[in-house]
């Protein structure tokens, strides 16, 4: 018993010694130590922010499209819509028609709009109704410049003279959506 007794003992005795020994050793050597803080660390989120523009580089409201006297085979009528991104994010951009209105018989049945851009590609050719144009990643501060251009194409099959009178009023819309860098 004696032997089981004293190695009980002993094995109590090195725990402790190793646990002062523990707590100790840290404190017995020299620390170099050093801290600096970054201070006023500070986040702003940014903005999306889009308007259509006049020739004068102002915000227009006015119409882009305005045609009189409308007719089959007319020549083509073209006006440059401008889409600034005035916000400081990049942004992807959605130019669309809305507010279609139309008399009982609807030019749209029988005008064509295309939508190019400054290098000449057409980014859309069909109805007013369903123009719809997406621009992928427009830079913010930066303008997009497009060319609308209404026509009237004389379809032989068509009878255009219930059209004669008609009139067709929409808006141009655009939104826009922050792309991730």
């Amino acid at each position: 018993m004696k032997i089981q007794s004293k190695s009980l003992t002993l094995t109590v005795a090195s725990l402790a010694v190793a646990t002062v020994f523990a707590y100790t050793i840290p404190n017995t050597f020299a620390q170099f130590t050093s801290q600096t803080k970054s201070r006023n660390n500070s986040l702003t989120a940014g903005t999306l922010g889009v308007k259509l523009l006049d020739a004068d580089g102002n915000e227009s409201l006015n119409p882009v499209i305005n045609i009189t006297n409308a007719q089959p085979a007319m020549a083509s009528q073209s006006s440059t819509i401008r889409i600034a991104n005035t916000g400081s994010l990049n942004t992807d951009i959605r130019l669309y028609s809305t507010n279609l209105s139309a008399s009982a018989n609807n030019l749209n049945e029988v005008l064509n709009i295309a939508i190019k851009d400054s290098q000449n590609n057409t980014l859309y050719s069909g109805t007013i109704a369903s123009l719809s144009v997406n621009i992928s990643s427009l830079a913010a501060s930066t303008t997009k410049v497009l060319t609308a251009t209404i026509t009237w194409p004389d379809l032989v099959a068509v009878d255009d003279n219930p059209y004669q009178g008609a009139t067709l009023s929409f808006e141009f819309a655009v939104d826009s959506v922050s792309v991730s860098i």
